[in-house]
Parts: structure tokens; sequence; C-alpha cells
């Protein structure tokens, strides 16, 4: 499973047409954009969303500003992943396992047999930790708190 921390950029008043024109002015500075997600087609508030290395945030940010666009940055957790059933099931134990939440996800669907899956956790480099099979130490939940001498002891 490929897995990369990335940037994902999402604005407002968007339409097809629009995603279109916006990816082909990345495009023309040379930004690659990773994933296109397929998202002003549901009820989404006519959002546009771009993910892109977190290396070329500066240049997205330089074009977007050039353009008047205004994007909201967050930092995503992406997943290249098996397109079956168990899969975000088994990732998503990982990362709850060490006390990290998932805010949300998406998937989109490559093929029959592979997928992207895009988290944003509540804290992304754990979770890629957790992935890598290097958890955090998870909080004890259970455990009674320690008593503290007296002077009297």
């Amino acid at each position: 499973m490929e897995k990369r921390i990335m940037a994902e950029l999402s604005f407002t008043g968007c339409s097809y047409p629009r995603v279109a024109q916006i990816y082909r002015m990345l495009d023309t500075i040379g930004l690659d954009v990773a994933i296109l997600p397929n998202l002003p087609n549901i009820d989404c508030g006519n959002r546009g969303v771009l993910i892109i290395p977190k290396g070329d945030l500066k240049k997205a940010r330089d074009a977007f500003e050039r353009f008047n666009i205004h994007a909201k940055e967050k930092e995503v957790l992406v997943l290249h992943v098996e397109n079956e059933v168990g899969t975000i099931a088994g990732i998503s134990r990982k990362i709850g396992d060490c006390g990290i939440s998932i805010n949300y996800a998406y998937l989109g669907r490559l093929s029959s047999s592979e997928a992207f899956l895009v988290l944003g956790c509540s804290d992304n480099k754990m979770a890629l930790k957790a992935l890598d099979g290097k958890p955090p130490a998870a909080p004890s939940r259970n455990k009674m708190p320690t008593p503290h001498p007296t002077p009297d002891d």
C-alpha cells in the first residue's frame, strides 16, 4: 500500500467547467495534480477539490492568488489501496487503535482492483506511523492514577 501526506485544496463556486479551467491553469505552470476527485456531482455545496504534493503548495498558492481563487488548505493522508471488502475497516482499526480520530474520508475507485483513499485525521503523521507498523503509544483509558506519597508515609 502506497501512502503519503499530501495537500488538499478545496474551493467553492465550482462547476465542471470551472474545475477544468483551474486544472488547466495548474497544468500550464507545471503543477502536478495528483488527484482530482469527482466531487461537483454530489451535494457538497458546489465545491471543487484538488490534491497535490505538499512540495507544490507554494506554487499552487501563487497561481490561485494570481487568478483570484480562494482555496482552503488541509493536510491529508492519501493511500493507494486494494479495492476489496474490509480494506477500509482494517486501515481504520489500525489508526483508531492508536487513539487517532478520522475526521473525514473519501474513496476514489481507480479500477476494479485498486482505489485511492483520502483521510483527514486528527494527526496525519501519527496515522501514517500507525499504518507503517510504528504506532505511537496508545493512551490508556482505564489506568488508575498512581497514588502520591504523603508526608506521613
